[in-house]
């Protein structure tokens, strides 16, 4: 969601606001009056049946944009958390459950309410007795209206075709990269972006070569601009035989990299170990890609990012300081190990450390093997280093 982490004070209220005003995927309703409650039920299913969204009880917009001071509502003496799943459970069908957080102000008496919504896989969710479904328009004024035959139409048959889309694409992918990248027994690491629920193409196929040609990174490109090939919905580039990416028109990246390796002598034995920090610049690369694909296509959605790491039995990978452990304490016993997240394209950029941390920390689990509690911080703090020293440009 547009929150990465839950908020917990007033502060992460008033930064939400200073980045989002009103549209497609935010509202603000400064009380929690008799014409808000009445308005739930229709504000939370358009949301579902859009791209989900945000409502925060307690913040005064005009014309869309959150209005100082930013202070919350007069401390309610009910349990609102049950109201509105009342609300949710009893005036919408199909029934929806949203993630609702009460945040205290650093105004005494008062409060906000942050009330978080998925895109729904089982959308349309009906109001009024199942007689009216309703969709986000953006707009600050209305900003959201009944949907028409044909969309409720789409809405139903999302329920079952988006998954399977969004399935067969990543399956294009990864066969076109198994194709061209034949790693044998190497340590791979693919990193697989896109919509969780893919409804059309985000840009024309030129607009993706064009993005992958002129986009930079560090001095250069992602990848050469003479390794560009064009692919029947994107375009994809290698860096020689290490590295591949591929890019869709629908907004699905797919990154794959061969692991680098080190040799460890120790008299007549070597012991090979493979680099942490080349599964880690795969992950950032191909986030921070995907990011500004999302940036520069203005897509708004939420999207699923999934990383995998493969020929990892009885492979060692030490991802923090080691002096004190040896190699075997950084070996997995998983053939492949992955790793799964749900980010929202607008907040990628701005919590990008976090979320390549919980990927990692994800990914290194299987590799941990000491009796000592997982190194979590240890490694979000190498995570957070090494980020900064890569930069985003």
């Amino acid at each position: 969601m547009l929150f990465l982490n839950p908020p917990n004070n007033a502060i992460d209220i008033r930064e939400f606001c200073r980045r989002f005003n009103e549209g497609t995927r935010v509202e603000y309703k400064s009380t929690f009056d008799g014409n808000v409650r009445r308005s739930l039920a229709k504000m939370l299913s358009s949301f579902a049946n859009s791209l989900g969204g945000v409502a925060i009880i307690g913040v005064n917009a005009i014309d869309g944009v959150p209005q100082d001071p930013i202070e919350g509502f007069g401390m309610p003496t009910e349990e609102l958390t049950l109201v509105i799943e009342q609300i949710c459970l009893q005036g919408l069908n199909p029934p929806l459950v949203p993630k609702i957080t009460q945040v205290p102000s650093d105004v005494p008496g008062r409060c906000f309410l942050v009330i978080e919504v998925d895109e729904s896989i089982e959308a349309p969710h009906a109001i009024e007795n199942c007689k009216k479904v309703y969709v986000r328009t953006g707009n600050a004024s209305n900003p959201y209206d009944l949907a028409d035959v044909n969309l409720v139409m789409e809405l139903f048959t999302r329920r079952r075709e988006f998954l399977k889309r969004r399935d067969e694409m990543v399956r294009l992918q990864e066969e076109r990269a198994q194709n061209l990248f034949a790693s044998g027994t190497q340590m791979v690491v693919e990193v697989s972006i896109g919509p969780t629920l893919p409804r059309r193409a985000i840009v024309d196929r030129q607009g993706v070569w064009d993005f992958m040609e002129a986009e930079r990174y560090r001095g250069g490109r992602f990848f050469p601009g003479e390794s560009l090939r064009r692919t029947n919905d994107g375009v994809l580039g290698r860096i020689g035989q290490s590295s591949m990416g591929d890019l869709t028109q629908h907004g699905f990246l797919f990154w794959k990299t061969v692991v680098e390796f080190h040799q460890m002598s120790n008299g007549d034995n070597s012991t090979n170990f493979w680099d942490f920090g080349s599964v880690l610049r795969s992950v950032f690369k191909a986030i921070l890609c995907a990011a500004r694909f999302y940036t520069a296509t203005h897509y708004p959605g939420p999207v699923r990012i999934v990383v995998r790491l493969s020929n990892c039995f009885q492979q060692s990978m030490p991802f923090i300081g080691w002096d004190q452990f040896g190699l075997d304490d950084f070996r997995c016993l998983e053939r492949n190990v992955a790793a799964e997240e749900i980010s929202d394209a607008e907040v990628i950029s701005a919590r990008f450390d976090l979320l390549v941390d919980r990927l990692m920390s994800q990914l290194c689990w299987s590799f941990w093997q000491p009796p000592e509690p997982f190194p979590a911080q240890l490694l979000a703090q190498s995570v957070s280093n090494s980020i900064r020293s890569m930069g985003t440009r």
